[in-house]
């Protein structure tokens, strides 16, 4: 909200923080629509899904294997002939 407020002569509109209870346990946003949401706030045109963890601030957290809730994965095999990036034309694309 400080970053969008810090630039408003950049963008229009209207800005809408919102916070979602019941995030980790799922149904938080269904409750929040049932519950007359829209009735309460404009449709937003853009929505931003963010994750807030105590994290110092401007940094970016990162590890191996599923984080957050609600994660998936999937394995994707890719068969041809691989290369190096100084002579792609003997790669298969």
């Amino acid at each position: 909200v400080e970053a969008m407020s810090g630039s408003r002569e950049e963008w229009s509109g209207t800005l809408i923080a919102l916070f979602q209870p019941a995030e980790e346990h799922g149904g938080g946003a269904q409750v929040m629509v049932d519950d007359g949401l829209y009735e309460k706030i404009p449709v937003p045109d853009v929505v931003l899904g963010q994750h807030v963890l105590p994290s110092p601030a401007g940094m970016v957290g990162a590890h191996p294997g599923a984080a957050m809730a609600a994660v998936d994965t999937m394995e994707v095999t890719l068969h041809g002939r691989g290369g190096h990036g100084s002579r792609p034309e003997t790669t298969v694309d």
